[in-house]
């Protein structure tokens, strides 16, 4: 049998990074600065004729800077990927659509939370953040709470139900 993921388009994806739900839906990040969305029966279909058209469900852009880590929560609502300046935090069930089996459109479609040190902080750490790949961290349920990343000597920790909230300029800095 000839069972798996075969990607094979025109473009140059550059495929950097990869995380899946629960499910086993596949979320891939590339250096060109976007994120994919993959359903599991995209990757689980039996592949007879061994053509490559799979196609991501939704490709979400950020701003242009390479990707560098994903994750996602367990339920597959929100995406998390990590830039080396910055986070974004994107919802990928909108209204009732699931951004992994339908294309998110108009307004389905909402724009991701950048999340971000304040110039001061960057300051107080030397002029220059480079993150490490963000997480979701979660409780003993396996309920999300925080996003947590690093930044030289520094830990940097997000609450999500805030984030989700809106309230994208509220963290902590540990040393």
């Amino acid at each position: 049998n000839n069972f798996g993921f075969r990607y094979g388009r025109s473009t140059n994806t550059q495929f950097s990074c990869a995380a899946t739900t629960e499910s086993g839906d596949l979320i891939m990040g590339s250096g060109r600065g976007d994120v994919r969305l993959f359903n599991r029966s995209q990757l689980t279909q039996e592949n007879l004729a061994n053509e490559m058209k799979t196609k991501a469900k939704n490709q979400l852009r950020l701003a242009g800077d390479p990707v560098i880590g994903v994750d996602v929560t367990s339920n597959g609502d929100w995406v998390l990927a990590t830039c080396a300046t910055y986070l974004m935090v994107i919802p990928v069930k909108v209204n009732g659509v699931d951004g992994f089996d339908r294309s998110l459109t108009g307004d389905n479609r909402l724009p991701g939370l950048r999340l971000e040190l304040s110039r001061d902080h960057v300051w107080e750490m030397g002029g220059r953040v480079s993150f490490t790949v963000a997480h979701f961290n979660r409780d003993f349920e396996g309920k999300e709470k925080t996003i947590v990343t690093s930044t030289g000597p520094y830990v940097v920790t997000w609450d999500f139900i805030k984030v989700t909230k809106g309230l994208l300029d509220e963290y902590q800095i540990k040393q």
